[in-house]
């Protein structure tokens, strides 16, 4: 007993000595409990992954990238600059500007794709408006005239706008009238998210409206000549019929808005010079063709922009951008075919109008300053200057100091050339009556140059429906009064208006025409007087110091008012671009914004593929390829889990 009671001392001292002693009191009861020494080494942690670690793999690169729609690089690197030293991944990446057009990233793979994603979101097209700007100047010093002119000049332009607008509304309600393929319009609203693309039922259409609706038709052959027999049936109305013979005096084989009809409707002639017969042809597979290769671009450029949206980390920027520039490309020539058609039978007519009207008035004069184009791109001012010069000779009399300065200097250098000669008892001094003629007949033109400027500044705001747009415009203009000579003398200062300066605001519509004026600008010249030939200017020289009598043999001219009125007179048309359909994507559409890039995907591919099938474009049966792998190639694997059912 005495040794089990030893060895749990031992036991308890050992404990003691090498622990903390814990002690509980119960009832009873003493609790002995073990604490385990402390030690200096703390327990490990577990790691945490590192956020940036895909950023840091691969090799450090460089990369030029080329800029489209900014065209100051500078700019852009204080943006991608600031947006680097807020990420810490890729804080540090080099961006450097090179020219006005073009950027250089320099880093590791995932850095720099993060800076493109950037870039191009920052760089895709913008949207503009397109100006035709026609400068006109009438200038008259009647004031009763001009202002007669100017009334019938703003009616013409006035009408010109009307007919302009009701032609716009005619290509409406055209697109609203066709019958959309189901098809399409399911894959575009439902599975891309652009719910109200192909709605009719709005109060206006814009141009990209217009055009997806003509896209979008289930028989393309017959909505276009639907829709062209409609625009021909439109010009053959009375209040046209003005603006149409303009057009066919110019060239007999030209039709109003054939260029429309011929890039936009796809209308091939039937017979030229016949404007009242079924309007033109149409090739239906060429129409077929031409509308899946617009289908395809649009979808594309869609199913881009709706990822973008979605994934705005994980989006293609390469991607987005060509599908973009694809379709804006395959837009250009339906905008150029437009401009032609207005200039042609809208606006040339009518400057041969303002023409013939200012004809019928013998003290107004016309001059067309020139024609200028400006693509405003949204946001961005652009500046147009342009000027006149009249001039007006203001030769004075002869003064007979001139006379006797002038004639003196050259008797004195004709001397040795041409010798007194002695006729009888008198002398006849030959150089004397030489300088004296050639002091005479100097040429002592005085002209004076007055300049009318126009300048105008246009900073275009393309509207959210791309429907309409404000023009921000400052219109300036400055007549300046230069001073041009070929004698001596002086021209006295005239009494001018010497600026007008108009600020406003334009709202326009799609396809709008709109005439810029100021107010008139009066130029003051000192009629002079005019003299009796010979003997007028020989009197003023001799006797001009003399009040009264120095005028005799001349007649004083009243002075001379001249007014000169600037009109600018501007075609605008709102480019229908790529971003215009972006405007319509579903944004508020949660589920929507959750259907996986890859369904998208693979709907628009399945559509595109069923189209070729009809076309007869389809691969042979025997191809090692099904359908889902071609999607699959170009969308990429479908997510795990398996896409669900939408």
């Amino acid at each position: 007993m005495k040794k089990l009671v030893c060895l749990l001392a031992l036991g308890l001292s050992a404990s003691l000595l090498m622990s903390p002693l814990s002690v509980h009191a119960q009832t009873g009861s003493i609790e002995f409990k073990v604490v385990p020494p402390a030690t200096n080494k703390k327990p490990s942690k577990k790691e945490e992954p590192d956020p940036c670690a895909e950023y840091k793999k691969g090799e450090q690169a460089s990369q030029s990238l080329k800029l489209y729609y900014i065209r100051r690089a500078t700019n852009l690197k204080t943006i991608l600059d600031k947006i680097a030293e807020a990420n810490s991944c890729i804080e540090g990446t080099i961006i450097e500007a090179e020219g006005d057009n073009t950027i250089v990233l320099y880093g590791k793979d995932k850095q720099r794709e993060e800076l493109k994603r950037v870039i191009t979101v920052l760089d895709l097209p913008r949207e503009r408006v397109n100006m035709e700007m026609w400068g006109i100047l009438i200038s008259s010093d009647n004031p009763q005239q001009l202002a007669e002119v100017m009334g019938r000049v703003n009616k013409e332009i006035d009408k010109t706008q009307k007919l302009l607008r009701e032609t716009y509304k005619e290509l409406e309600d055209g697109a609203r009238d066709i019958t959309i393929d189901t098809n399409y319009k399911k894959v575009f609203e439902e599975d891309l998210g652009y719910k109200s693309a192909l709605d009719p039922d709005r109060s206006s259409l814009s141009m990209i409206d217009i055009l997806l609706r003509i896209n979008a038709a289930d028989n393309p052959v017959s909505n276009n000549n639907a829709s062209a027999n409609k625009i021909c049936e439109l010009f053959k109305k009375s209040q046209y019929e003005d603006y149409v013979e303009a057009l066919t005096k110019e060239d007999e084989n030209k039709r109003p808005f054939g260029n429309y009809l011929r890039v936009g409707l796809l209308q091939k002639e039937k017979a030229k010079g016949i404007i009242n017969q079924d309007c033109m042809g149409v090739s239906e597979e060429e129409t077929e063709k031409i509308k899946l290769r617009r289908q395809k671009a649009v979808l594309d450029f869609s199913l881009q922009y709706a990822e973008l949206r979605d994934n705005p980390a994980g989006f293609n920027a390469l991607a987005l951008q060509q599908s973009a520039e694809s379709l804006n490309a395959l837009l250009n020539p339906l905008v150029d075919a437009i401009n032609r058609d207005v200039e042609d039978l809208f606006i040339k007519p009518t400057l041969t109008k303002i023409q013939n009207i200012v004809g019928e008035y013998d003290d107004v004069s016309y001059a067309e300053v020139g024609k200028t184009s400006v693509a405003g791109l949204n946001g961005v001012p652009s500046t147009v200057a342009s000027t006149t010069v009249s001039a007006f000779d203001e030769t004075g009399p002869l003064r007979l100091n001139q006379l006797i300065s002038e004639a003196g200097n050259l008797n004195t250098a004709s001397k040795d050339l041409l010798p007194d000669v002695k006729f009888g008892e008198s002398t006849i001094p030959v150089s004397s009556l030489v300088s004296v003629v050639a002091a005479l007949s100097k040429d002592r033109s005085l002209w004076r140059g007055l300049t009318s400027g126009v300048s105008l500044s246009v900073t275009p705001s393309v509207l959210r429906n791309s429907e309409s747009a404000e023009l921000q415009i400052d219109l300036t203009t400055a007549p300046t009064d230069t001073q041009t000579k070929t004698g001596d003398g002086e021209l006295r200062p005239l009494s001018r208006i010497s600026q007008n300066k108009v600020t406003t605001s334009v709202y326009v519509n799609t396809l709008d025409l709109f005439a810029l004026s100021t107010f008139n600008s009066q130029t003051t010249i000192d009629g002079g007087r005019w003299y009796i030939p010979v003997i007028g200017t020989v009197w003023k020289g001799f006797f001009s110091g003399i009040p009264v009598f120095g005028d005799l043999f001349s007649i004083k001219n009243d002075p001379k008012n001249v007014q000169h009125q600037s009109i600018v007179l501007t075609n605008s048309f709102i480019v229908p671009t790529a971003m215009g359909i972006a405007h319509l994507y579903d944004n508020n559409n949660q589920d929507q914004q959750k259907i996986p890039f890859y369904y998208r995907c693979s709907k628009v591919e399945e559509y595109i593929n069923d189209q070729k099938n009809k076309l007869g474009q389809s691969q042979a049966s025997s191809d090692l390829f099904t359908i889902n792998d071609k999607i699959r190639s170009v969308c990429g694997n479908p997510p795990s889990p398996p896409l669900r059912q939408l």
